[in-house]
């Protein structure tokens, strides 16, 4: 149940104007004492919830909604914005002139996320084999650094070893402090280091992944370790599969983190 319903953050203008349902606090007291009351009950209502969410949610219901939303974009809103001019296919002029004048974005996120065609998926080359998939280069902070993603990405690192067993390479390309010296890390597992605010070191990152031949890029994303400039431009940057973990989410942004 929900008490009413509130205002949002006025600081946010994507979300001045709007409202939030409140969430009951006796409500969720009077559920969590069913919880206790009701052991087997709350097992049967978490079977259900498990189905309901591999059933309706499983990788395959995802994927479709991504592509089905890909294709709406592609066919609308970037035919929209592009126009026929084939002096400039990616519409480069029309869309750095909408963010001109919505956004104050830096040059290297307009740079990166306008100036610069995306690396096909159809050039991806397919993995030969389980060794090819199990060379992965994960993007993140990392052990010494207190972190909650640096110790995730620890035991992700531990995970995928032993999921891959003696095909496993897995490493760690650590995002840092600009004062963190790289031997405090372990040498045998970080292999290279990006300090959080110097693009040019992104850019450098992604070029010798793609340099190593990574079969798959595994990016920790938390809106306040990434300038949003720096990990646009090292997506861009890519030329193997990337998959993007976004671990948090705020309620206020800067903005080319929404963009």
């Amino acid at each position: 149940d929900i008490e009413g319903l509130v205002d949002t953050s006025s600081s946010d203008p994507w979300l001045r104007g709007f409202k939030w349902a409140q969430p009951s606090v006796q409500h969720l007291r009077e559920l969590m004492r069913k919880v206790v009351d009701d052991p087997e009950g709350a097992k049967r209502i978490g079977e259900k919830g498990m189905k309901h969410v591999t059933t309706k949610y499983n990788s395959e219901r995802v994927a479709a909604v991504y592509a089905t939303r890909i294709k709406y974009v592609q066919k609308y809103k970037i035919k929209q914005s592009h126009g026929d001019d084939q002096n400039d296919p990616f519409g480069t002029g029309n869309i750095l002139a909408s963010f001109d004048r919505k956004w104050s974005l830096s040059v290297d996120f307009k740079n990166c996320a306008v100036n610069s065609a995306p690396y096909p998926l159809r050039d991806l080359v397919r993995p030969a084999s389980v060794s090819d998939l199990c060379r992965i280069a994960i993007v993140t902070t990392y052990p010494p650094r207190e972190c909650g993603i640096a110790t995730f990405s620890s035991m992700l690192e531990a995970g995928l070893i032993d999921a891959c067993g003696d095909n496993a390479h897995v490493r760690i390309v650590v995002v840092k402090h600009k004062d963190h010296d790289i031997n405090d890390y372990n040498r045998s597992v970080v292999v290279k280091s990006m300090d959080e605010y110097e693009v040019d070191q992104y850019m450098d990152a992604a070029r010798f992944i793609n340099e190593q031949g990574f079969g798959l890029v595994l990016l920790q994303y938390e809106f306040g370790i990434y300038p949003g400039a720096s990990i646009v431009c090292f997506a861009k940057e890519i030329r193997t599969r990337l998959i993007t973990v976004v671990h948090t989410v705020s309620r206020v942004y800067e903005e080319e983190q929404h963009a």
